[in-house]
């Protein structure tokens, strides 16, 4: 299963990017702006629990037990998309809309937090560090751009910091693996 989303993935890498330049969610830009009243650093963005909806044809991609929190009790982490990168009837792989709504959360209890919830053109991918600060590091590749971001937990909220972001990129690696 791994490989087959590593060869779906670069199947959409290769054949699906656009030439977007501007990819910054609206999500993204209205929690800034928030957070610039409750004076947090600009590049860091302050995630509450809150209500997700998820899209009607969400798909499950992923999904990770990790205690994120640091309470002892592991929080579930999950990974959607929408549309189905698989055609219902077949099970086989089906080519991606150009852009495509990702939704990263984390549910701790009756808590949700939606760490990314945004249309992306690219591929989102996470880690969870083992570090005694424990964070996600998050990763999306948005056709020309790429943004590197961390979240950490901390007193109730997550903060998310974007540590690389590239904006429009003119060249990358073309190595296979």
């Amino acid at each position: 299963m791994e490989k087959f989303v590593l060869v779906i993935s670069l199947c959409f890498i290769l054949f699906g990017c656009s030439e977007e330049a501007d990819l910054k969610s609206n999500s993204d830009k209205e929690l800034l702006e928030a957070n610039t009243e409750k004076d947090v650093p600009v590049t860091e963005i302050v995630i509450e629990p809150t209500e997700l909806i998820l899209h009607e044809s969400a798909y499950l991609l992923d999904s990770v037990m990790s205690d994120i929190t640091g309470d002892g009790k592991e929080e579930e982490v999950l990974l959607y998309i929408s549309p189905s990168p698989f055609d219902e009837e077949t099970g086989e792989a089906i080519w991606w809309e150009d852009l495509h709504l990702w939704q990263l959360v984390v549910k701790e209890g009756e808590r949700t937090y939606p760490l990314f919830n945004n249309n992306s053109s690219g591929i989102l991918s996470f880690w969870i560090s083992q570090d005694p600060e424990k964070r996600i590091i998050l990763v999306d590749e948005s056709g020309t751009q790429l943004t590197v971001s961390e979240l950490k937990y901390n007193e109730g909220v997550f903060q998310k910091d974007d540590l690389v972001d590239t904006g429009v990129t003119h060249e990358r690696s073309s190595v296979e693996w």
